[in-house]
């Protein structure tokens, strides 16, 4: 058992199984040393755990339940993708849309449940930084679910052991900001 499904399992969390792709796309891609995951629902079972707008039929409460499951299902997107996720050792950034009234203005508590999760497994390494807001147009998008994080996780690439200097280097022509060291294993 590896140390991150040792923490997962101190907290009594249990992953989901993958959610499966409403559309046509993949859940969890890497490139480089980078994984993206695509924005999740929060699904139990193959089910909506919950529908309706956030600000009408759903609470702020119950919304920041749904997105905590949402990353989780983004987890298990990304667990299926790395076999581990010892191999994070960095969650880099969260999106999330809340589908809501239009009045309805605590989107970032709805998106704390999603952070707050990340924060319990990861510690120092989940803290991130994070975009999001309202969309009535998510709801469409969306199916009906109230929340609809992706979740962008940097991973050990066993092949390079960059030093964790901040400097910018030249790397097949792109620019490699080198903010974030490998943690060992």
């Amino acid at each position: 058992m590896g140390h991150i499904d040792a923490r997962l399992s101190e907290l009594g969390i249990t992953l989901p199984a993958v959610a499966k792709p409403v559309a046509s796309y993949v859940p969890a891609m890497t490139t480089g040393n980078l994984l993206y995951t695509a924005g999740q629902l929060p699904f139990v079972d193959g089910k909506l755990a919950k529908t309706g707008k956030v600000g009408a039929e759903v609470s702020a409460t119950e919304a920041a339940d749904l997105a905590r499951l949402c990353t989780l299902n983004a987890l298990a997107a990304a667990k299926g993708e790395l076999g581990s996720l010892d191999r994070v050792t960095r969650v880099v950034k969260v999106n999330g849309f809340v589908a809501s009234t239009p009045d309805f203005i605590g989107q970032p508590q709805v998106l704390n449940g999603a952070s707050e999760v990340l924060g319990e497994i990861f510690g120092d390494r989940g803290a991130h930084a994070r975009s999001g807001g309202g969309s009535g147009i998510a709801a469409r998008f969306a199916r009906g679910g109230r929340t609809d994080p992706g979740v962008w996780l940097l991973v050990v690439d066993r092949r390079i052991n960059r030093p964790n200097d901040g400097r910018i280097r030249q790397r097949r022509g792109v620019a490699d900001f080198t903010t974030f060291g490998n943690i060992a294993q």
